[in-house]
C-alpha cells in the first residue's frame, strides 16, 4: 500500500512526500522477519522507486536486498543475487546490475561442486541480460573449464552433468560463442543428451542475423549428432526429433526427412511435430524453399500444421518475398494448406508494404 502511495505522490509532483513514503515502505520491508519475503519487497521497492524517479533512493534500496541476501543460505544467495540483478536491469541501472553479479562468483565458492558449477553458469549467463555479449563470452570461456573439472571430478551424477553441459552449450550461442558451444556439445557422453544440446544450440543459432561462421557451426553440429540416430538399437522418438531438427538446419532435407519418419508416436503427432519444428528452424533461417518442401512433405495433417503454412508464407512476404509467397501459397493442392498460406501471405505482405503490396501480390 505504501508503495502504490509513494508512486501517486510521485506521479502528482510531490517529490518530497514521494521519497519520505518510500522511506516507510522500506522501513516496513526491513521488519519482515522472512529473508526471502523481506528481499522480495525491498526488490520490488527499488524498482517502483527507480520508475518513478528516485534513482538515488532506488540503489539504497536494493543495496539493502543484497544485504538481505547475505544472510541466506548459499544456495538460496546465488539465485537471489541474480534476481536482483535483473531488476536492476529493468530500472536501467546496468553498473549496479554487473555489480551485484560478480558478489556470484565470490558466494559460488562456499557451494557443493554440482551447485557451484550452476552458480557459475547462472552468472555467466546472467550477461547476456545485460546485453554485454562480449562480457558473457569472456565470462563464459573462463567459466566452461571449471564446469568440466567440477563435472568430471566430483560425485555430479550423468545427468546433472549433461544438464549443466547442455544450459552452458546453449548460453554459449546466445553469446556467439560458436567454436565453445561445439566444444561443449562435443563434451557431452550421452547421446541422447547431445541431440538435445545440439537442437537447442541450433535453435538460438537459427534467429542469429550476423551469420558469419553460423552455417559451418550447424554443419558441425549436425556431424556431431548423426552419428547418435544412426546408433540407436531401437526408436527413441525424442532423440529422432532433435537430429531431424539439427539435420534440416544444416541443409540435409532427404536425411532429416527420413529421420523424423523413424519416429515411431505417430498417434501422438510426435512425427508431425517434428517436421513442424524443421519448419520452424529454417523459417528463422530464412530459407524458404527448404521450409516448403520440408512442409509439404507431412503426410498427416492437423490444424497446428496448416497454421504453420501461414507463419511461413507470412514471414516469407514480410521479409519482402511476397509475390513468391503468394504463388507458392496458390499452389498447394490441399484447401486448408492454401487458404492458411494465402492468409499468411496476406498478412506479411500488409505488414511489409501495405495494401499495395498485397494488391499487386496475391491479385496480380
Amino acid at each position: 500500500m505504501l508503495v502504490h502511495i509513494a508512486r501517486y505522490q510521485a506521479e502528482a509532483g510531490d517529490v518530497t512526500g514521494s521519497q519520505q513514503t518510500f522511506l516507510k515502505a522500506r522501513e516496513t520491508a526491513l521488519a519482515i522477519s522472512d529473508n526471502r519475503d523481506q528481499l522480495y519487497a525491498l526488490r520490488d521497492i527499488g524498482q517502483v522507486q527507480a520508475e518513478s524517479g528516485d534513482k538515488a533512493g532506488s540503489k539504497q534500496t536494493f543495496q539493502l536486498a543484497i544485504r538481505t541476501v547475505s544472510s541466506m543460505t548459499p544456495n538460496q544467495r546465488a539465485s537471489e543475487l541474480g534476481s536482483i540483478a535483473r531488476a536492476q536491469v529493468q530500472t536501467g541501472d546496468r553498473t549496479g546490475a554487473a555489480e551485484t553479479l560478480s558478489l556470484i562468483a565470490d558466494n559460488a565458492r562456499e557451494l557443493p561442486p554440482r551447485d557451484e558449477a550452476l552458480a557459475l553458469t547462472r552468472r555467466a549467463g546472467e550477461y547476456l541480460m545485460l546485453d554485454d555479449r562480449e562480457a558473457a563470452r569472456a565470462e563464459l570461456n573462463k567459466v566452461f573449464p571449471k564446469v568440466r573439472e567440477i563435472a568430471d571430478t566430483s560425485s555430479t551424477t550423468g545427468s546433472d552433468r549433461d544438464a549443466i553441459y547442455s544450459w552452458l552449450a546453449r548460453l554459449a550461442a546466445e553469446a556467439q560463442a560458436l567454436e565453445l558451444a561445439l566444444v561443449v556439445v562435443a563434451t557431452i557422453k550421452d547421446g541422447q543428451s547431445k541431440a538435445r544440446a545440439a537442437r537447442d544450440v541450433v535453435t538460438v543459432l537459427s534467429k542469429v542475423r550476423n551469420r558469419t561462421g553460423v552455417s559451418e557451426a550447424i554443419q558441425k553440429l549436425a556431424q556431431e549428432v548423426t552419428p547418435v540416430a544412426a546408433a540407436l538399437s531401437f526408436p527413441k522418438d525424442l532423440t529422432l526429433f532433435d537430429v531431424a531438427v539439427v539435420q534440416a538446419a544444416a541443409g540435409d532435407l532427404k536425411g532429416a526427412a527420413q529421420i523424423a519418419d523413424r519416429i515411431v508416436d505417430v498417434k501422438h503427432g510426435m512425427r508431425e511435430m517434428a517436421y513442424m519444428e524443421m519448419v520452424k528452424v529454417l523459417i528463422e533461417k530464412s530459407d524458404w524453399p527448404a521450409a516448403q518442401h520440408i512442409i509439404t512433405g507431412i503426410s498427416q495433417h492437423s490444424s497446428a500444421t496448416f497454421e504453420t503454412y501461414g507463419k511461413l508464407t507470412k514471414a516469407q512476404a514480410r521479409a519482402g518475398d511476397g509475390k513468391n509467397a503468394a504463388e507458392w501459397a496458390r499452389q498447394q493442392v490441399v484447401p486448408l494448406a492454401r487458404t492458411y498460406a494465402l492468409l499468411g501471405a496476406a498478412e506479411g505482405l500488409m505488414d511489409y508494404g501495405g495494401i499495395e503490396q498485397l494488391r499487386h501480390a496475391v491479385w496480380p
